[in-house]
């Protein structure tokens, strides 16, 4: 297995234990179960506490300006995919999707 030359040991050690050819050789089939990679060099310092009370912070926050914001996602014209008309039927289930179009009666609350 090779990685790339600034791949730090804890990393490169990680992934071999959770890829091992053999299942049985794998870090969370040895004794000790998941429990192993929690343990493991490369979480030192990882909280996992907080990330079972969901009040881990995430590494990157991206700024989201509204709902329908999508400046953080790039995608070249050849992937985007074909768009569909959409016309409702009047029955007004979808009126609070951000992909529709409805008269927003609180335009400050996004």
């Amino acid at each position: 297995m090779s990685f790339p030359n600034n791949t730090e040991t804890p990393l490169r050690h990680f992934v071999k234990e959770m890829c091992a050819p053999q299942a049985a050789d794998r870090l969370p089939m040895k004794k000790g179960g998941s429990a192993n990679i929690k343990a493991h060099e490369f979480y030192d310092g990882f909280d996992w506490d907080a990330m079972k009370s969901q009040t881990l912070r995430p590494p990157y926050v991206p700024i989201v300006k509204s709902r329908t914001d999508i400046a953080n996602f790039k995608v070249s014209e050849e992937e985007k995919p074909p768009q569909v008309e959409y016309k409702p039927n009047g029955d007004e289930w979808d009126e609070e999707f951000a992909t529709c179009s409805f008269h927003n009666p609180n335009p400050n609350k996004v």
